[in-house]
């Protein structure tokens, strides 16, 4: 399944009832035919200590283009590069989310997403993706 290609500067969701805007960084999306996966990138940065836009860019960032082994690739450059902040700020976050267990790092420019927290796929591959974190 393709990730959805999310850029949070070029996309602004309305709420149909209130009128309000809802900042799309909070609000993350993925829907298949018989799933869905949701996942708020602000409240999940609020639960760690981590908050504001900048930040919640990386972790939307991360939600979104870990692949279906929840692994993530990319260096902390690449990964600021791609979500237009800057390598101090893909630090601090990734400092946080590493010292909370939520991401192990696999080797140099590899990530794995605490599948406890997210994960798609079936209940085999949930169980491989469980196998694979606490392996690391």
């Amino acid at each position: 399944m393709k990730k959805l290609q999310f850029d949070p500067d070029e996309i602004m969701m309305i709420n149909r009832k209130t009128g309000k805007e809802i900042d799309s960084v909070k609000f993350l999306l993925e829907a298949t035919k018989d799933r869905w996966e949701k996942v708020y990138a602000e409240e999940l940065g609020k639960f760690i200590g981590l908050a504001g836009n900048t930040d919640s860019k990386i972790l939307a960032y991360i939600i979104i283009n870990r692949d279906n082994n929840n692994l993530l690739h990319g260096t902390y450059r690449e990964i600021a590069v791609k979500t237009k902040t800057n390598n101090s700020a893909v630090q601090r976050v990734f400092k946080v989310l590493l010292k909370e267990d939520l991401v192990r790092k696999v080797r140099s420019g590899c990530y794995m997403v605490d599948p406890k927290i997210i994960r798609d796929g079936t209940n085999y591959k949930g169980i491989v993706t469980f196998k694979l974190w606490e392996d690391l």
